[in-house]
């Protein structure tokens, strides 16, 4: 009967964590980091946390850091990203102005990146405790 109740208390305790874990983190965090928008370009590698302090008795603020692996050179997508013509030269033009300012936001941040080019990321996020255990309260930061 004793060693039950020291199970039973271990197992209490242990789920009623006072941070959030590294699976939490790793499920609530990977997935809004590898986007729709992201998984052409590059992949989300080594997710860790690096640093966390409790604000309260509800909140976690955690530091994370990542390596955003680029799959494809910057020429290529570049190339690959021009517009064709056609015979809607607006809608063509507005979607060329588009792409052109996010190519030049990736060049800006990331200069002629090559495919296999690793550069760590970081990100300060916030959990909240909820009844069904810890919760993210706002995405992070777009890697791209």
């Amino acid at each position: 009967m004793k060693r039950f109740l020291i199970l039973f208390l271990l197992l209490m305790v242990a789920a009623c964590s006072n941070k959030p874990g590294d699976s939490e983190i790793q499920s609530q965090v990977l997935p809004l980091l590898a986007t729709a928008s992201t998984k052409d370009i590059a992949d989300i590698k080594n997710l860790r946390k690096t640093n966390g302090y409790e604000t309260d008795g509800n909140t976690y603020a955690i530091d994370i850091a990542y390596d955003l692996v680029f799959k494809v050179n910057y020429a290529d997508l570049a190339k690959t990203s021009m517009p064709k013509d056609s015979p809607d030269g607006l809608i063509e033009g507005l979607q060329s102005v588009i792409t052109g300012f996010n190519l030049l936001g990736l060049n800006v941040t990331y200069g002629n990146f090559k495919a296999g080019d690793r550069f760590v990321k970081q990100d300060h996020l916030t959990f909240i405790k909820t009844e069904n255990g810890w919760m993210l309260t706002e995405p992070p930061e777009s890697p791209l």
